[in-house]
């Protein structure tokens, strides 16, 4: 899954201090989210199958010096913590689907930043070149993010869509695999996150 979270250095770094080096921003898991939506099985009856994933970790660093090429971002997401609304449907994803015992997170990392487009004084567009854990396979995403900086607080939205096959995860099937879901999942983010104070480690 996509997960994803990320920031703007073009935009970070005109609100940096004058002779600041880094910037670190802690993600608020109380207000930040993840979900993912999937095309179910009688897709065109029961449409998509919508959950959403509780992050329990994360952090973006910027340096001023060089924020384009600098930029680290880090989100760990709960595997087990996939809440639909239905019991089944949660014990399916977390149990054969994803595997949550086995693969206990789901773990987004980024670094370079491209297609940097400013859209206002503290906010703009850019996406995000990163690799995603999941199922226990690792593989390179691009994850195209808006990012907003209001004061402390730092606001970071977007959506991404993953094959189930390309990370080893089952398609999910009903009737003993006679009609099988989507084997996409689009994934889409909201990352809140908070600037530390300098000197925080």
């Amino acid at each position: 899954m996509k997960i994803i979270a990320a920031v703007l250095p073009a935009v970070l770094a005109h609100s940096m201090p004058a002779g600041a080096e880094l910037m670190r921003f802690s993600v608020d898991d109380g207000e930040s989210q993840v979900s993912a939506a999937v095309k179910e099985p009688m897709g065109a009856i029961r449409g998509n199958a919508v959950g959403t994933f509780r992050i329990t970790s994360g952090e973006v660093v910027v340096d001023s010096a060089n924020p384009s090429r600098s930029t680290e971002v880090r989100i760990v997401i709960d595997a087990a913590s996939y809440s639909s609304g239905s019991a089944m449907r949660d014990r399916s994803v977390t149990g054969s689907i994803l595997e949550a015992s086995a693969y206990p997170t789901i773990e987004f990392k980024g670094a370079d930043v491209d297609n940097i487009v400013r859209t206002g004084e503290s906010s703009g567009t850019a996406t995000i070149n990163g690799s995603l854990t999941l199922h226990g396979v690792t593989r390179q995403i691009f994850a195209p993010v808006s990012v907003q900086l209001a004061d402390d607080r730092l606001l970071t939205e977007g959506e991404v869509t993953i094959d189930y096959p390309k990370w080893g995860i089952a398609v999910p099937t009903l009737m003993f695999g006679a009609m099988r879901a989507g084997e996409q999942a689009t994934i889409h983010y909201r990352i809140v996150a908070r600037r530390e104070p300098p000197g925080h480690p």
